[in-house]
């Protein structure tokens, strides 16, 4: 059938489905060409992140902004009534919101970071907050809507006329619970424009700056168990003078592959940002070592919104109440068992970065905890302590 109007919530999915066929091409592109160009003329191609990046991007960016539109757009055909009564007021809270929080958050937080962002992370960057500024109103305003028409009808509280609601048409709202995950994935992509990626070289008891955070090496660590040598650099992080905590980072060599060694990386996460600290390399004594310290704003919330995007598929998927009285009773046992399974699973990532943050499960530590002999220190005079930066 032929679309009424290309202004009507019809002509938004197909768009969508559009950029989600470009955006596919991209990746087998990026994926194929090089293995096809070895193959075909025998020449060696490498296309990285930055390619990815530079295409995936703006699509991106269409796509959430397609998103938006496509939650408020009328059927069939948009009228100027259409747009004064669903498109108002997602586009004032894009105009308010976007620059305040944006600045909000830059002289509270992201000019402590000492970043400087390029013109195109920077715009990308200040794009996607307006555009989950603007999805999320939308999105917000469907369930304040539909909300606010039960509880004048039935008497309900907000709580029970949300959760009445959601029940009632699962795919309609179960799908926007899904736009509210994609959108805390987003802000995590956004995040990036201020990321610190730095690599350290330093003295034990040398400390040095990231963002605004002091790390000092305080000592080396070894432990040798039968099937493995663990190496485990302490790290103390200051932030305005006060400990915030100690990273274990390490490297495990295991002597059934000697020539492979992992590296057991120290993760810290909140709401805010997180820090991940790698023991690159030291030498023999332990007095000199080098770190990649890696500082991400807003990355916790990639995970959360992997949860919410699952907890929204699930509510969209779920039976109506008729379907599950047709199942046999061994039948609807096993689908709550696999819909219980699903939603174990998709926390768990989520459930894992918080545990390991918090305790030393996470660090290089947990051979300490689980082992029997203690790590022994290497014998390393301690100089005084002393700021640097590589």
């Amino acid at each position: 059938e032929r679309l009424d109007s290309p202004l009507s919530k019809e002509a938004a999915f197909i768009f969508n489905n559009w950029l989600f066929m470009c955006m596919t091409g991209v990746v087998m592109f990026g994926t194929l060409w090089p293995r096809i160009k070895e193959g075909i003329f025998g020449q060696e191609v490498a296309i990285g992140p930055t390619w990815f990046n530079r295409w995936m991007a703006p699509m991106g960016l269409l796509l959430l902004l397609l998103m938006g539109i496509g939650t408020v757009i009328s059927w069939r055909r948009a009228s100027l009534k259409n747009f004064q009564r669903d498109f108002l007021i997602p586009i004032a809270s894009t105009l308010v919101l976007t620059p305040s929080l944006i600045a909000a958050y830059w002289y509270g937080r992201g000019v402590h970071l000492g970043v400087e962002p390029t013109p195109n992370d920077a715009a990308y960057a200040v794009i996607a907050v307006g555009l989950i500024i603007f999805v999320g109103s939308a999105t917000l305003e469907q369930f304040v809507r539909g909300a606010s028409a039960r509880m004048r009808m039935h008497s309900e509280t907000m709580v029970e006329a949300v959760t009445r609601l959601t029940m009632k048409q699962r795919r309609r709202y179960g799908g926007y619970l899904i736009h509210f995950g994609i959108l805390c994935a987003f802000l995590a992509f956004a995040g990036n424009a201020l990321k610190i990626e730095q690599d350290i070289s330093v003295k034990r008891g040398e400390a040095f700056l990231v963002g605004d955070y002091t790390l000092i090496y305080r000592g080396m660590t070894e432990r040798n168990d039968p099937e493995k040598l663990l190496v485990m650099a302490q790290v103390e992080v200051f932030r305005d003078g006060e400990k915030l905590y100690d990273l274990y980072p390490g490297k495990a060599k295991f002597y059934a592959a000697p020539n492979s060694p992992t590296s057991e990386i120290d993760i810290k996460t909140s709401v805010l940002e997180d820090m991940y600290v790698a023991l690159v390399n030291f030498d023999e004594s332990g007095e000199i070592v080098a770190f990649k310290v890696f500082v991400g704003p807003f990355t916790w919330w990639f995970w959360f919104g992997g949860v919410v995007l699952t907890f929204g598929t699930l509510i969209a998927m779920w039976p109506t109440r008729e379907s599950i009285q047709s199942i046999r009773h061994g039948g609807m046992l096993a689908r709550i068992a696999i819909v219980g399974a699903v939603m174990i699973a998709s926390a768990t990532p989520l459930i894992l970065q918080e545990i390991e943050s918090g305790s030393q499960w996470g660090s290089a530590m947990r051979w300490k905890i689980v082992g029997a002999t203690p790590p022994a220190p290497l014998a390393i005079e301690e100089p005084p302590a002393s700021v640097g930066d590589s």
